[in-house]
């Protein structure tokens, strides 16, 4: 692998602060350069993704990627290896397998939702929020409240059992109830966004009892993540040393 591109570190790399004005050049798997007193590990990878992993400065740990669109960084300031992002706990080392805490979680982040490992349960055609469900949406909760640069779009799905009118009606109602409860449990209400689909968007096939209880469900889409992308450092071919003077 061959690549060159501008980034200053002059200053110290933050998070998306990034600034493109000088060059360098490297080979291999493993390209590591000293820049200011400090070690800096290049991770080559194939086609146009290159992982990097950087120790800012200050202490932050960052992790970053040249792509096609931009170059995007990731903090991970607990620096437990779990970028901020996709950390259930980004203030506190954990473990990845915990998502970033120090024990099993009910809750993941992910590029596009909060996925909840456990469903949650209504009472029958009712808006009332089982208290069965109380464990998982406080999980919830608490990773909302993690990340404060979060906005979340709760939203409501059916079974095809009923009208298209009482079954929009119901997961509107639904989702709105679980705004609520978040907002209950200290989430800012303008971060939480709620709106039912009905039996519009089924996940399964509502034949059986086992589709329609996957299509009754409430996601969390996110809708603002909390990705920083700044231009991507220009990719040139390598300039060759100039020949010796005879």
């Amino acid at each position: 692998h061959n690549f060159e591109y501008r980034v200053d570190y002059s200053a110290g790399p933050t998070h998306g602060r990034w600034k493109p004005v000088a060059n360098w050049y490297g080979t291999g798997n493993n390209v590591r350069r000293r820049i200011a007193g400090r070690d800096y590990l290049f991770s080559l990878g194939d086609g146009k993704r290159i992982e990097v992993r950087l120790l800012s400065t200050s202490g932050m740990r960052l992790c970053a990627a040249l792509i096609a669109d931009g170059f995007k960084t990731w903090a991970d300031r607990d620096g437990d290896g779990v970028i901020d992002r996709l950390d259930n706990c980004p203030d506190w080392a954990g473990k990845p397998e915990f998502h970033g805490c120090n024990g099993p979680q009910l809750v993941k982040i992910t590029d596009t939702k909060l996925e909840l490992l456990e469903t949650i349960l209504f009472a029958t055609n009712r808006t009332n929020i089982n208290k069965k469900s109380n464990k998982v949406l406080d999980a919830a909760a608490l990773v909302i409240k993690n990340h404060p640069e979060m906005r979340i779009e709760i939203e409501g799905h059916t079974d095809d059992r009923g009208s298209d009118a009482s079954n929009l009606k119901l997961s509107d109602g639904r989702a709105a109830a679980v705004r609520k409860y978040f907002v209950k449990k200290g989430v800012p209400a303008a971060r939480l966004t709620s709106k039912g689909y009905g039996e519009a968007q089924p996940i399964a096939e509502n034949k059986t009892d086992a589709g329609r209880g996957k299509n009754r469900r409430v996601e969390f889409l996110i809708l603002r993540d909390i990705e920083t992308t700044v231009p991507a450092p220009t990719t040139v071919p390598a300039t060759p040393a100039p020949a010796p003077k005879k």
